[in-house]
Order: structure tokens, then sequence, then C-alpha cells
């Protein structure tokens, strides 16, 4: 069994950015993701470098729970990464847990007939590499978000016969997607527009249109979903039945016994920048005795005694310290 101060569950943006302003307080901390990245690997690679983060990777969590008589979460993991490609059972122990795992952990397929009995193959966009396989082939890509957009252009360029789906926005409209050659291709109809699924037979997939069109491949690009409930046990006081924060903008970030939460709040790099920082000083002011009262199951700092900016950014949020009850004194103070 292995101890340390901070578990971090995922080392995407969102928990390598924590790491990184743990680090920098010296926080012993653990970083874990279940896939090795491969898009801008080399960016990401070099952000890990400066700040001296060590992920593990192929780290798969099973389940993680809060020891109330020892305050510690045990966490329970399996490892992928042994060298003789058998799954090793690891334990964990830590007086704070970071869910970074993300609203976006776990791909989502809709459920559509036939689907279980269908012909040709078809995956997630999160499993998707690139064309090469599908080259000369009838590739139907479900979803016109820009993970949607991107892998239809991307089949085009390796010579696969592409369509997608594009449903009507009857009521909300659609977000704005990053264009990166697919319109124009499908103005000329290179890459071909259908509607809505209704049904699959075999290879054979019926629209909404009543038009049927038969495919060798269907790529999802339908989102994703969080998974903090699949593994996180007991603690359903901070998350809902949609794996995400029962508390809303701004006191999202902190929960009861320890456990935190980064890039959930639906605010992109910036709100994972905040939360990050945020985190980070209220792991530190507990390390530190800093917090000087316990009220209602949540830490706060006593105005006569506010806790200071220990990361000492520039630039400090604010939102810690008004949901912590405090103001910042600026400077950081010596570990």
């Amino acid at each position: 069994m292995e101890e340390t101060m901070v578990i971090i569950v995922g080392a995407g943006p969102a928990g390598l950015a924590t790491s990184a302003c743990l680090n920098r307080l010296s926080i012993p901390t653990l970083c874990w993701k279940e896939r090795i990245a491969m898009l801008l690997f080399g960016r990401k690679d070099n952000y890990v470098s400066h700040f001296g983060i060590t992920p593990r990777y192929l780290r798969s969590v099973e389940s993680a729970i809060y020891d109330l008589d020892g305050e510690k979460w045990q966490i329970v993991v399996k490892n992928m990464a042994t060298t003789d490609n058998v799954i090793e059972t690891e334990v964990y122990t830590s007086r704070f847990l970071v869910v970074a795992s993300g609203e976006n952990s776990q791909g989502t397929i809709p459920d559509i007939d036939g689907l279980d009995s269908y012909g040709g193959e078809y995956i997630h966009s999160n499993q998707y590499e690139n064309g090469r396989k599908f080259r000369g082939k009838d590739v139907l890509v479900v979803g016109c978000g820009n993970s949607g957009m991107e892998i239809a252009y991307d089949l085009w360029n390796w010579g696969a016969n592409t369509s997608i789906v594009v449903r009507n926005p009857e009521t909300s409209g659609r977000s704005p997607v990053i264009d990166v050659g697919t319109i124009s291709k499908i103005k000329s109809e290179e890459i071909k527009v259908l509607p809505g699924m209704k049904c699959i037979r075999d290879k054979d997939i019926v629209f909404t249109n009543g038009e049927t069109v038969q495919f060798d491949a269907i790529i999802f690009a339908t989102g994703y979903k969080s998974t903090v409930r699949n593994w996180l046990k007991g603690s359903y006081e901070s998350f809902d039945e949609e794996g995400m924060p029962r508390k809303s903008f701004p006191y999202h970030w902190k929960g009861r016994n320890g456990i935190y939460n980064v890039g959930f709040s639906r605010r992109g790099l910036q709100g994972i920048s905040s939360d990050a920082q945020n985190i980070a000083n209220d792991i530190y002011s507990n390390t530190t005795l800093i917090c000087s009262t316990y009220r209602m199951g949540v830490s706060y700092i006593d105005d006569d005694d506010p806790l200071t900016n220990p990361l000492g950014f520039d630039v400090e949020d604010n939102s810690y310290h008004q949901v912590m009850g405090s103001s910042s004194l600026g400077a950081p103070k010596p570990l």
C-alpha cells in the first residue's frame, strides 16, 4: 500500500494543472490516467517536464472510499502497464482526493434500434485514430460537433466515402464549431449530409427522411459522460446521479472529507486554471493549519487571519476567497 498527501484521478489538462499547482507548494501528489494521450503529446510532455509532474498512465480506478475513522481516502487501482501484460491491483491512501476525470470521461453511444446486430464496425470518436483503415469504405459519422466535423474531414482525406449526420436543431440551436475544411466539402457534396438515424438493419441504415443507405462503418461523435459514480463509493453528497458536482459555481470545486473536483465547471481552460489554484490553495491551508474554523462541514479562513496566496500568481483568482469567506494578503508565505 502506497501513501501520499494528494491523489489526482485524471491526467488531462485539469489533472496536470492541479498537480502543477500542488508541486509548486511541495505537496506530495500522485496523478493517474487510464489512457496515454496521443494528440498534442509533445506539448503536454513539455508541460509535464516543466512542472515536474510524473503521471502514472494505464491506471484504471476501481474504487475510492473515505475511511471516517482514519480520515483518509483508500483508492483501489488496476495497473495495466506491467511488462508481462498481467493486470495488477494496487492500493493507495491519501488525505485528499481530487477528481479530475472531467465530465467527458466516457464516450456515449445512443440507443439505436438494430445497432447490436449491425453488420459493420462501429466505434466512438474517442477510439478513432485516423482514417487509414477506412480508405475506400463507406463511413457514416454521427454528430456534427468539433469532433464529428474533424473526423469527417480526416476520413475524406484518407479516401473514405464519407457521410455525416446533421440533425436539425429545432429548439436549442447549435454550438459553433471550428471548421477544419469540412464545410467546403459538404458544400461541394464530397461529404454527404444525412438526417437523424431511425434504425439499422444489418449494414442498411434507415434515416428519418425514409432514405436507406448502406455503410461499412459508423463513428459516433455523440458526446461523453462523467463516470465518477462508477468508482466513487459512499460520497454521493458531492456528485449527483450524472456524476456532476452537486454544488453550483463558484462553490462546485470543494466537497466534504477532503474531496475536490476540477474541470467540471464548463468554463474551459480558464475554469480549469481557477479550480486548480483554488484546490491547491485550500489543501495548502489545511496542511499548514492556516484554517482556524470549521463550520457546517466546510473549512473557512477567519477574517482576522486570512489565507495568503501561497501560489503567488500575478493575477489571482478571487473566487477562492469568495467561497471561503476570506481575503488575500497577496504575498506567499514560505513553506
